[in-house]
């Protein structure tokens, strides 16, 4: 039996907080979800991210397989939204859990 790389769906992706970490002007989240999917599964991960309560708006990054990201250029004492999306070739996507990290003062 041949299993079609598109017929595959994806898991719901886990941002694992207690391995997170804030600092003034960037947050660096963990989740072993890129590295759980073989790689003919065709899974890619995104991680977004925006101020907790301040815009609607999402900013992206692919994260390529990695377990961690850093992401740069926050605000510091800014209370931020993460979550990440694995998304299929089809486009069918499940989100992760919400984490909401504080970066510290500079």
């Amino acid at each position: 039996m041949y299993l079609n790389p598109s017929n595959f769906f994806p898991s719901a992706p886990v941002i694992v907080e207690s391995l997170c970490r804030a600092f003034a002007t960037s947050v660096q989240i963990y989740s072993s979800s890129p590295q759980d999917v073989a790689a003919e599964q065709h899974i890619s991960h995104f991680l977004l991210y925006r101020p907790r309560g301040q815009s609607r708006a999402w900013r992206t990054l692919c994260l390529y397989g990695r377990q961690d990201h850093r992401v740069f250029g926050l605000l510091a004492s800014t209370d931020y939204e993460f979550i990440i999306l694995g998304c299929n070739q089809r486009g069918e996507c499940q989100v992760s859990n919400r984490v909401y990290i504080q970066t510290e003062q500079s």
